[in-house]
């Protein structure tokens, strides 16, 4: 994959994971439906769990309680911080799709489903790892941590399908193999073991 194919890609695999996760986050109410919200949703209730939670982050206890801060030191409503987050976000996008096109390309196939399907895979695993242990050992609700697994391996599915596509229009017969791989590359362009 030249620089400027690296480039594109990355810039182009980024848009369409930020997009899927706008869709999956905004549009979608799966990860709604496997949040509770507390009885008091007050910025009272919020300064009362201080007392337990003095600063931002993870809190347990050996009864059960597994609770996430993550407040101001204003208590502002976190809606009003979403394009500061939604900033942050792309950043982390960026990186991801970069490092998906420096997969793309070193796989075999270069076809977009054949790629989609390796990034998709290989997020299903990843993702089960991280979400199911976190269910396993902090006792995080089991269906929202089904709705994060599934979730992810839809956003590599998609974003893998269009870098590999990208890449294929941009080279002219998919993502280039290095050379020296134990790869010959005929005249269709698929790639030979």
């Amino acid at each position: 994959m030249t620089g400027r194919t690296l480039a594109a890609c990355t810039l182009f695999g980024t848009i369409i994971l930020f997009a899927w996760q706008t869709l999956s986050n905004a549009a979608l109410p799966w990860h709604q439906q496997t949040m509770h919200p507390f009885t008091d949703t007050t910025a009272a209730a919020v300064r009362s769990l201080r007392g337990q939670a003095p600063t931002n982050g993870m809190y347990v206890n050996s009864h059960g309680a597994v609770v996430m801060m993550s407040a101001t030191a204003d208590y502002v409503d976190q809606t009003t911080l979403l394009p500061k987050m939604m900033g942050r976000q792309a950043a982390i996008d960026l990186f991801v799709a970069a490092m998906l096109c420096i997969v793309a390309a070193r796989v075999r196939d270069p076809s977009p489903t054949a790629f989609a399907a390796v990034a998709g895979f290989g997020a299903l695993a990843v993702a089960a790892v991280l979400e199911l242990s976190n269910w396993n050992w902090y006792g995080f609700g089991i269906g929202w941590s089904l709705v994060n697994v599934i979730d992810t391996a839809i956003s590599f599915f998609v974003s893998g399908f269009a870098i590999a596509w990208l890449a294929g229009k941009m080279s002219g017969r998919g993502v280039n193999v290095p050379a020296g791989a134990g790869y010959t590359a005929p005249a269709a362009g698929v790639m030979q073991p």
